[in-house]
């Protein structure tokens, strides 16, 4: 997972396994969900006007509290 500070977008991996960058500054919602059959969790997240479409879905590997913090930390350094 890669964090640039600089400009709103995010490396995530899915959990099928791809990268996707997410704008921070579009993210409508996310929630910590846990996986069929399995007491592990990935964080569900739901993107604006992503790929064309009023919105987008992701599931990502990344925890819930880990991608929190890097939002909170971008708009933090932007205000």
């Amino acid at each position: 997972m890669e964090n640039n500070m600089n400009n709103p977008f995010i490396t995530f991996i899915t959990t099928r396994g791809t990268e996707v960058r997410l704008n921070v500054t579009r993210i409508a919602s996310i929630e910590k969900q846990r996986y069929e059959n399995s007491d592990e969790f990935c964080t569900h997240v739901v993107v604006a006007g992503g790929g064309g479409a009023f919105v987008a879905c992701h599931h990502l590997r990344a925890q819930y509290d880990e991608i929190c913090a890097m939002i909170d930390a971008w708009y933090d350094m932007v205000v």
